[in-house]
């Protein structure tokens, strides 16, 4: 997984799970220096309900996609692993919108 002490990189020339992870460094307080395993429960590392709406418009932003509200649950929040798997998701449907659909942002 990703190591904090990793020289830190312009989010746009990271690969997109090292932004991942740098996104949620930045964010959750309890991420320590050590490197983030899928597994980890987010609320472990610091996740609460106001951490969640700044994670999702800080996810939007560091890749551009709209993270829709019927994908704000406790299953999609619960670990590392399964909040990247949703980013995944999103970030494979922005990918392949024919251009000019919504599923873009600019």
């Amino acid at each position: 997984m990703l190591d904090r002490t990793q020289e830190r990189r312009p989010m746009e020339s990271m690969d997109p799970l090292h932004r991942y992870h740098e996104v949620l460094c930045g964010r959750l307080p309890f991420t320590g220096s050590e490197s983030l395993e899928p597994d980890d429960p987010l609320m472990d590392l610091g996740l609460d309900s106001l951490t969640i709406v700044q994670l999702i418009g800080d996810l939007e932003n560091a890749f551009h996609i709209d993270f829709p509200d019927d994908l704000v649950d406790a299953d999609t929040f619960a670990t590392v692993g399964s909040l990247w798997v949703v980013v995944q998701g999103l970030l494979t449907t922005r990918d392949s919108a024919a251009p000019g659909e919504a599923a873009v942002r600019t």
